[in-house]
């Protein structure tokens, strides 16, 4: 055991109240809780009218001011070849733009991809075998600003009217506990 180098001054223990309580642990009971996954029918073709596609996905992010003048100059040189490719490339795959907020004090952007039915998301395999590709590298690009914010999130959306609420268990169950929820709302 080796002795301090400086001797312990018992008069300044006392003036501070003795030693520091010894650290304490407590097991934690950690929480798990699942998303519910909605299945989706096709989208209703009332809705073909008006609905920009059966399933959206966004990718929300914010920038600083610096990787947004960026941003921009990289939209203006590769956001028409992205659209294009996906329509060339992919089916039923739609790139709708990378929008801006307006307001804020923060550079905030959300991408919008839409598809045509759920299991289309699946054709991204596909420029997977050729990462080389210009159109692999700026799709990367683009992902790599939203891989930048490390709040980022990425959100998906299907039309609600091809959402059928009854057909999904967990939702359910999760409708019956807010029922019967006797605590404070959050």
């Amino acid at each position: 055991m080796r002795l301090p180098e400086k001797p312990i001054d018992v008069g300044s223990l006392i003036r501070r109240r003795g030693l520091p309580e010894p650290a304490r642990s407590a097991e934690q009971v950690s929480e798990v809780r699942s998303d519910t996954f909605m299945c989706m029918v096709p989208m209703p073709a009332s809705h073909t009218a008006f609905a920009i596609q059966a399933v959206l996905i966004q990718w929300r992010f914010r920038l600083s001011y610096t990787n947004a003048v960026r941003l921009h100059a990289f939209l203006a040189e590769n956001e028409q070849f992205i659209a294009e490719s996906c329509t060339r490339v992919l089916t039923g795959v739609h790139y709708r733009g990378t929008y801006m907020g307006l307001s804020g004090q923060r550079a905030a952007y959300t991408t919008v991809w839409g598809y045509d039915t759920l299991e289309a998301q699946g054709q991204w395999s596909r420029i997977l075998d050729d990462r080389s590709s210009r159109f692999y590298q700026v799709v990367r690009d683009l992902r790599g600003y939203w891989t930048s914010d490390k709040h980022s999130t990425q959100e998906n959306f299907g039309v609600a009217a091809g959402i059928d609420l009854t057909k999904e268990a967990f939702l359910a169950i999760t409708v019956d506990a807010e029922a019967a929820w006797d605590g404070d709302p959050d």
